[in-house]
């Protein structure tokens, strides 16, 4: 009897143990998450990173377009380590950091990251001058825009890189529009753009076919 009564009294000292241990986990300050470079970025939206922190059971995070954070454009909660961010500005510098959260404990803010969505595709417009060994390409600027990419090929975009015109294949054009020489007569060509902000490149642009001249 003596040996039953001390096994039911160890039973309840370790589940009393295990209860504490429980409580003291969700009572505890998470420690500051790391913010790592965003993915997926577009020119409205990107996916925020950073490394799971200890005791942390959800993450707070907020976007700004200042780096002091004055400007807080948009704010989410995630139980991951990870959130994708939509309905974004095009060709804009955004900043981020993350808080841990668990229960009404939170930590410190993380470190800030920096990132540009990326600016707008361009719209080709129809070539004009067309000859028979070129043709102008056209397509509308846009203010914030440094510069473009243009490619020309004879096959139809996309397509792999290898196939474009090795004197047009991303050739930098700082107005809106271009002389396309060298090409042979009466032969279909396409032609799409990307713009870039000197760091960050669009997407391609529609395609424009023009056929040039015997």
């Amino acid at each position: 009897m003596k040996k039953f009564v001390l096994l039911s009294t160890l039973f309840i000292l370790f589940l009393g143990c295990e209860k504490s241990e429980d409580e003291s986990v969700t009572d505890v300050t998470p420690e500051v998450p790391v913010a790592t470079n965003a993915t997926d970025i577009t020119c409205n939206s990107f996916t925020a990173n950073w490394d799971k922190a200890a005791n942390a059971l959800s993450y707070e995070i907020d976007v700004a377009t200042d780096s002091y954070f004055n400007i807080i454009v948009a704010t989410g909660t995630s139980t991951s380590n990870l959130i994708g961010l939509l309905n974004l500005e095009s060709n804009t510098r955004y900043f981020y950091r993350v808080r841990a959260v668990n229960g009404d404990k939170k930590s410190a803010n993380s470190n800030s990251i920096n990132t540009f969505s990326l600016p707008e595709p361009p719209v080709a417009l129809s070539a004009t001058n067309v000859g028979s060994s070129g043709f102008t390409v056209n397509w509308l600027w846009s203010q914030s825009i440094t510069s473009y990419l243009l490619y020309v090929s004879t096959e139809s975009f996309p397509h792999d890189s290898s196939k474009n015109l090795p004197n047009y294949n991303g050739i930098v054009v700082v107005s809106n529009t271009h002389n396309v020489v060298g090409l042979t007569s009466n032969t279909d060509y396409y032609y799409v753009l990307k713009a870039t902000n000197g760091t960050n490149i669009s997407a391609i642009s529609n395609t424009i076919i023009c056929t040039t001249l015997n």
